[in-house]
């Protein structure tokens, strides 16, 4: 019982500590800048380590990072775009899907070696469109 209570009194502190070390984190840098044209740009960072800057056009196109410390004390860095081709983020932080099993490849590479003849009448017709 009573290391029951020592080990949560110890995960209370930590995480009062935590809390209490974002709350003391102040802003030591600030740049913001809106454009008529509607070009834009940001970049903010915190006395904890957090950055975050941002250069775009609204509603078109950004671009930037932002960069913190986990909770865990790890450096995470985000970098990304978003455009037409939606959020694009790149960081070794992101998880990463396994690899295509060898099957599953070979069985994408027969469907798209073999088209249906709806998907053959539907590459005519959009040739055609171009």
């Amino acid at each position: 019982m009573c290391k029951t209570l020592l080990l949560i009194s110890f995960v209370i502190t930590g995480l009062l500590a935590t809390a209490q070390a974002e709350a003391d984190s102040t802003i030591t840098r600030y740049a913001s800048q809106l454009n008529i044209d509607g070009s834009y740009s940001f970049d903010i960072a915190q006395s904890n380590g957090a950055e975050h800057r941002e250069d775009g056009v609204g509603g078109q196109y950004a671009q930037g990072y932002f960069r913190h410390y986990s909770p865990e004390g790890k450096f995470v860095q985000i970098i990304y775009v978003a455009d037409e081709n939606g959020y694009q983020p790149q960081s070794d932080a992101l998880p990463t899907p396994p690899p295509v099993p060898a099957h599953i490849q070979r069985a994408i590479e027969y469907i798209r070696a073999h088209p249906t003849p709806e998907e053959l009448a539907d590459q005519q017709v959009r040739a055609r469109q171009f």
